[in-house]
């Protein structure tokens, strides 16, 4: 009876040590290579905000306002810009999004922290950062997309906390660049075969050098650099400013190194379609059916007229509703622009084009003006499909 006692009393001391084993968590190596830096450690825990799960905007108020509104007031587009004039005038800096700031319970003695974030809870595509406090300013997040991050005490034996998640709102994806005004990803939007356009590939903003400039003066500041190089990758600077009469700033090779610069020079006018038809054309032919110039980075002066023109055509190319290629031209005037536009300006002039193809959706119309009036191929309107829906 003993023997069993004595048996028993060993076989649950195993069984504790085991389930005690099973709980604690193995220390993840900062660097990504999952090695075992000690012994295995308990790991800390932490309130969040925002709380896992919950969705978060990046837009301001203002900006939320007039989308917000164009949900409600659809039908009166044409008659009433969708109210934008009571959020924007173009007359000062309102395009930029807000961060999304992630914080965290600090821990007693510790002042800084690993941190990872990644569309993937399994972190396959993420390097840690080195953050110094206990929270996390980002900027330039996707819209409508699943993020996880997790955190860990900057300690030579580390483990990592529990992995928190944050949806991103549907939206427009306005784009803060250090210097720059105006700029948002074309892609995001729902396509009318309910695709969605991808985002990261293709941005429309303003000039990122002084225009008419007698020497050269790149207007980028701070941290815009490692912005554009880094996180937005791009790898083309299209810009749609006039050739033959400087007004592109003394540009040569580009305002940031590791950037290719093309220069597609198109004139300012009343008739600016018309008188820009071939290089129209040639933007759509020889850069966006392109997939070795993505992603690309697209611009005029103040990224609105002649910018808007190729936003245009190209979204709705893609699918995207005749609604929300009016609201991306009107959101211009949360960008620094110097006067406001309407949907009767410039625009009105290649929209009405438009609208006289044949096609039973707005698509087949685009798709018909850019085949037969522009005289862009089929094969460079497959390629483009193919790079941004996929």
């Amino acid at each position: 009876m003993k023997k069993i006692v004595r048996y028993l009393s060993l076989f649950f001391a195993v069984l504790l040590l085991l389930s005690i084993s099973a709980c604690n968590t193995k220390p993840i190596d900062p660097d990504g290579k999952g090695e075992d830096k000690g012994k295995d450690i308990q790991p800390f825990s932490y309130v969040v905000t925002p709380e896992t799960g919950t969705t978060v905007d990046f837009h301001t108020q203002n900006q939320l306002a007039f989308l917000n509104g164009v949900k409600t007031d659809e039908t009166a587009s044409k008659s009433n810009d969708y109210h934008v004039s009571e959020y924007a005038s173009g007359i000062e800096e309102l395009s930029r999004p807000l961060p999304v700031v992630l914080s965290w319970s600090g821990e007693t003695g510790v002042n800084s922290y690993f941190f990872e974030l990644s569309t993937d809870p399994k972190f396959s595509d993420s390097k840690p950062s080195l953050v110094f406090g206990n929270s996390f300013s980002i900027y330039n997040l996707y819209s409508a997309t699943e993020y996880f991050w997790r955190v860990a005490p900057s300690v030579e034996k580390i483990s990592y906390s529990a992995v928190y998640s944050f949806k991103t709102a549907e939206g427009p994806r306005n784009i803060f660049i250090d210097g720059i005004s105006n700029v948002r990803d074309l892609g995001g939007y729902i396509t009318n075969s309910g695709t969605r356009v991808k985002q990261g590939l293709i941005y429309r903003g303003g000039r990122w050098n002084t225009t008419w400039s007698k020497t050269l003066n790149i207007e980028i500041k701070g941290n815009g650099f490692n912005t554009i190089n880094n996180d937005l990758k791009i790898k083309t600077e299209l810009d749609l400013r006039g050739e033959g009469q400087d007004e592109s700033g003394q540009m040569k090779n580009g305002a940031v190194n590791g950037v290719n610069y093309l220069l597609y020079g198109c004139s300012w006018s009343s008739g600016m379609y018309p008188a820009n038809r071939e290089t129209v054309r040639r933007i759509f032919e020889e850069v966006l059916s392109d997939s070795s110039k993505y992603p690309i980075y697209f611009h005029c002066n103040i990224g609105t007229d002649r910018t808007g023109m190729i936003a245009y055509l190209l979204n709705g190319l893609l699918g995207v509703s005749e609604i929300e290629l009016q609201v991306d031209y009107l959101l211009s005037n949360f960008g620094y622009i110097g006067s406001s536009r309407t949907l009767a300006g410039d625009m009105n002039e290649y929209v009405s084009l438009i609208e006289n193809c044949d096609g039973k959706t707005y698509m087949e119309k685009v798709e018909n003006f850019l085949l037969n009036d522009v005289g862009v191929s089929a094969t460079a309107i497959s390629n483009i499909r193919n790079i941004l829906l996929g």
